[in-house]
This record gives C-alpha cells, sequence and structure tokens, in this order.
C-alpha cells in the first residue's frame, strides 16, 4: 500500500512513514526522510550552568523540571513539566467530557442530589485546577501514557465527599487526583492526611 507525503507530496509505500496509531492507515502524514530533515531544523536552547529557558512561561528553570525527549537537542522537552501538562490538559470541552463520565459513573450516588457539571466546574475552578489534598495539577486525560511517570493519568480528578456521613451537595465535595483517591479507599479524609503526616514524620520529610 502506498499513500502521499504531505511535506514533500511523493507518493511511498507504507514503510517509508513512521507509525501512528490515530494517523491515517495507521502511520504519520510525513515521511520518514521529511520527519528527520524537519528534526534538525529545530533549534532549542542550550542549558547553561544546568538550567533552560521554558518556551512557554519564558521562566529559566533547572534541567530536572523538565521530562526527557530523546529527539531534541537538549534531550528534554523545550516545555519545562508544569507548562507541558497544562498544555496537554488546557481544552475545557476534554474536562466537561471528563467530568461527565465521572458524573455518570456516581449516578447512583448522586440520585436526588442538584449535583451538575457547572457545580464540578466551579469547584475545580475554586481549586485553581489542583488536587485538594496534594496541591498537584489536577488531570483528564484518556488516552496513551504520554510521560514517563504517567502523570496524565495518576491524577485524573476524582470527586469525594469531605465528610462521609454527608450526603453529597455542593459544599461538601472536593476534587482529588486518582493516585490520592487510591490511597484514601474508604477512609476518613481527616485519617488519610494524619496517616500522610505519620509516614512524613517517620521519614523525614516534613
Amino acid at each position: 500500500m502506498e499513500k502521499p507525503c504531505s511535506m514533500c507530496k511523493t507518493i511511498q509505500l507504507l514503510d517509508g512513514f513512521h507509525k501512528l496509531k490515530g494517523g491515517k492507515m495507521g502511520r504519520h502524514s510525513n515521511c520518514k526522510k521529511c520527519r528527520s530533515n524537519y528534526q534538525k531544523t529545530l533549534s532549542y536552547d542550550k542549558p547553561i550552568n544546568g538550567k533552560l529557558k521554558c518556551t512557554i512561561c519564558n521562566q529559566l528553570k533547572s534541567v530536572k523540571e523538565y521530562y526527557r525527549n530523546k529527539i531534541s537537542s537538549t534531550g528534554l522537552q523545550s516545555c519545562c513539566i508544569t507548562c507541558h501538562k497544562e498544555k496537554i490538559y488546557e481544552s475545557q470541552s476534554k474536562l466537561i467530557g471528563y467530568i461527565k463520565k465521572e458524573l455518570l459513573k456516581l449516578n447512583k450516588q448522586l440520585s436526588g442530589t442538584e449535583i451538575n457539571i457547572s457545580d464540578i466546574i466551579e469547584i475545580y475552578d475554586t481549586q485553581l485546577g489542583k488536587c485538594a489534598i496534594s496541591d498537584e495539577l489536577l488531570t483528564y486525560y484518556y488516552g496513551p501514557k504520554l510521560t514517563e511517570n504517567k502523570y496524565e493519568s495518576k491524577y485524573n480528578i476524582k470527586l469525594i465527599k469531605k465528610n462521609l456521613d454527608k450526603p453529597y451537595e455542593k459544599n461538601n465535595i472536593i476534587l482529588i487526583g486518582d493516585c490520592i483517591y487510591k490511597m484514601k479507599g474508604n477512609k476518613d479524609l481527616n485519617d488519610l492526611i494524619h496517616l500522610c503526616n505519620l509516614v512524613c514524620k517517620k521519614n523525614n520529610t516534613l
């Protein structure tokens, strides 16, 4: 089978294109040669004394604050981890779609309540898009792995009640990341925080 390269316009066998799950015919739109040539034209600021300037926030940050990127000239992403996360999850429509699915999962528990998408969006904005317990950026991603530590799914939004003895109400809901949600289990929120403090104290990380 053959397909045209969208860059050089030549028609080539599929083997001339890198594989791409979501691409037409399962391949990239640009051929291998064009992609290789394009990568060579990219230029990034080299790390200076272990620091690199983020191309989005324009701040000079330690190289430790960047994800790795084997194909870049620096071996790092051009934007810092924080900007990279925000770039992935900035779509409001994806956020709304994700919340819809989460509300459907809680359908039975929310029966008889007036909780809706707007309420959750408001809580999300009040929390500045961060986990109420850890302050990590909340995510709302369904798809293949994007980062080495799977951050895109590790901090997916989960809705929980502040007080287990009270019903699901707007003032009794907070948003936390999926990994914190799994740690919490059936424990009371205060029990989880107390346990985390004990772990930190034991390991001298407070």
